[in-house]
């Protein structure tokens, strides 16, 4: 008989950071979209930089946003490239992201 340990995510998440982070991330694209409520009306992927000011306050910066859906219907899917055809949130947020690293990366060349 081997004694094993249980971990829930619950044990590895600080819930306060997360619920931060979605806050952050939802607050940019309704400023983005300069709407409000959108929380219930779209799929959303964001990238957060988390800066630690000190013990008491950390800074929360949103790099790179997506919404999107699965895929595009069938009607509309096209061999040309005129369309994006893989539309999940996560996919369009990690493409935003880079194009966030790149542009970052040559400010840094040429400041």
């Amino acid at each position: 008989h081997t004694d094993s340990t249980c971990f829930s995510c619950a044990n590895l998440v600080d819930t306060k950071l997360a619920s931060s982070i979605a806050d952050a991330v939802w607050n940019k694209h309704e400023e983005v979209l300069n709407a409000k409520d959108t929380r219930h009306k779209t799929v959303l992927a964001g990238y957060v930089i988390r800066r630690k000011e000190d013990e008491k306050r950390e800074d929360l910066q949103v790099v790179a946003l997506g919404t999107g859906t699965k895929c595009l219907p069938g009607d509309e899917y096209t061999l040309d490239g005129s369309a994006v055809h893989d539309c999940h949130a996560e996919i369009i947020a990690r493409r935003s992201l880079i194009r966030w690293i790149y542009h970052q990366l040559n400010t840094a060349d040429n400041p």
